[in-house]
């Protein structure tokens, strides 16, 4: 029978795409150089100043200096506070988290390069596989058609039984080979899959 389930292979850009999204290596990478970005906000935010507003609202008996009775006298304001004490620290700590930030930027950005080369392989051994199952397919029908001709061939007394089994082998042997192929197809699929990160989410959606 011939084999006609293929997949949707697309092509490599789609899935280098999804193993982008969906590596936790990468995922769990971004979260930590976004966690850097963080500390580093937080940290230079210690080096400009806090600002304070204040109001003063008071209601007092008027002097003797007052036309009135009773007073009301309000001011407000704002304050501006340095630490400056602390600036070197800071800095310090804000160069600190920019170095570690940048290395694993770069080590991200390394897993990123071994992970596109993974699917690439992954994709062309895909392509490679669903080529084997044309080839083998192909192989079927000539063995199919050699083993016609020697029936053919042996009924009119211009072949031997020898030569019906030796058909009858290389037909066997084509259609194994064919369904070898097939079977290779499927995993070459199934490890494009696991190297886009695809499979690894399935498998933990199928745990919960």
């Amino acid at each position: 029978d011939i084999f006609e389930e293929k997949y949707d292979k697309k092509n490599y850009q789609y899935w280098k795409k999804i193993a982008m999204e969906n590596r936790p290596e990468i995922k769990s990478m971004e979260k930590i150089v976004s966690i850097y970005n963080k500390k580093i906000k937080i940290e230079r935010s210690d080096l400009y100043p806090q600002v304070y507003l204040f109001t003063n609202y008071n209601y007092e008996k008027g002097t003797q200096n007052s036309p009135y009775e009773w007073d009301k006298n309000w001011n407000a304001g704002i304050v501006l506070s340095y630490d400056i004490w602390n600036w070197g620290e800071t800095k310090n700590k804000i160069k600190k988290a920019e170095r570690e930030k940048k290395q694993m930027e770069k080590q991200l950005e390394i897993v990123k390069k071994s992970i596109e080369l993974e699917v690439k392989n992954a994709y062309l051994n895909l392509l490679s596989a669903e080529k084997k199952i044309d080839e083998t397919g192909k192989q079927v029908e000539a063995a199919e058609e050699n083993l016609r001709v020697a029936n053919l061939l042996y009924k009119e007394g211009m072949a031997t039984t020898t030569d019906v089994i030796d058909a009858i082998t290389s037909l066997t042997e084509a259609k194994n080979n064919y369904y070898i192929s097939i079977y290779e197809y499927k995993i070459a699929y199934f490890q494009l899959e696991k190297a886009t990160g695809i499979y690894t989410r399935y498998t933990k959606m199928e745990e919960k």
